[in-house]
């Protein structure tokens, strides 16, 4: 098992998942579906074919990524930007 790769998240994800079921049910259909399609894309493509079919793989999960990461922020009512400062505060004089 990993780490989820969503900011903040302390879970788990089994091996060969993108990252935990709890965040990846914050990820719309479509972009679950372009993370699956992309992926057996890549599996199945020759090996001389294989770096654009990793690419567009990897443009999707990034998307899947950026969307569990918004959706959790949603949630928690918190913007990353107001938790940098507040755990900054007391560092500098």
């Amino acid at each position: 098992m990993t780490s989820c790769p969503v900011p903040g998240c302390a879970g788990t994800q089994k091996t060969g998942k993108l990252m935990c079921l709890r965040h990846w049910r914050f990820v719309s259909d479509g972009t679950q579906k372009e993370v699956y399609r992309s992926w057996r894309a890549f599996n199945r493509a020759a090996m001389s074919d294989r770096s654009g079919k990793l690419a567009a793989y990897r443009v999707a999960r990034d998307k899947a990524i950026a969307e569990a990461t918004r959706e959790q922020q949603l949630h928690d009512g918190t913007d990353p930007l107001d938790r940098m400062v507040k755990a900054a505060e007391g560092l500098m004089p």
